[in-house]
């Protein structure tokens, strides 16, 4: 009955790596596996393929960085460069949603964790494709 190509998942974060097995036993080993990266104003991106990242969807979002260089364009990160992601939408300009966000090569992002909280940042495990980021060798700095 059902020839399942592709399940989107969102809400859970590291659904590419910690859910592949179930949902493969599910779903039958010819289904891809990718993550939404969503919230309340709509879905910010989308892991398009088998990297551990999203891209972000620009047609209804502007993204903007908090950064320790000051506030710039999510597009205008430098691999390995982190910031506090600001998102505006018709029903909230400039919404600072407290995701920290990491840069790796344009246009690959991920939410390593939130800021101001006294929970230890999460992360999805390293980057994967052909070419190693420069950005996956540098350890990240303590967020607290």
């Amino acid at each position: 009955l059902w020839q399942m190509r592709l399940l989107l998942s969102g809400g859970a974060p590291g659904t590419f790596s910690r859910y592949r097995r179930a949902y493969r036993e599910l779903y039958g080993e010819d289904v891809d596996i990718r993550e939404l990266y969503i919230a309340c104003e709509g879905c910010y991106g989308a892991q398009l393929d088998e990297r551990r990242a999203w891209c972000p969807m620009y047609d209804h979002l502007f993204f903007e960085v908090q950064t320790l260089g000051g506030v710039k364009l999510l597009h205008e990160m430098l691999p390995g460069e982190i910031g506090s992601l600001i998102v505006s939408t018709p029903e909230f300009p400039r919404y600072r949603t407290g995701d920290l966000i990491l840069a790796f090569e344009s246009p690959y992002f991920r939410c390593i964790g939130r800021e101001n909280t006294r929970l230890a940042p999460f992360t999805f495990g390293p980057l994967t494709g052909r070419t190693p980021l420069k950005a996956e060798k540098k350890r990240l700095p303590a967020f607290r």
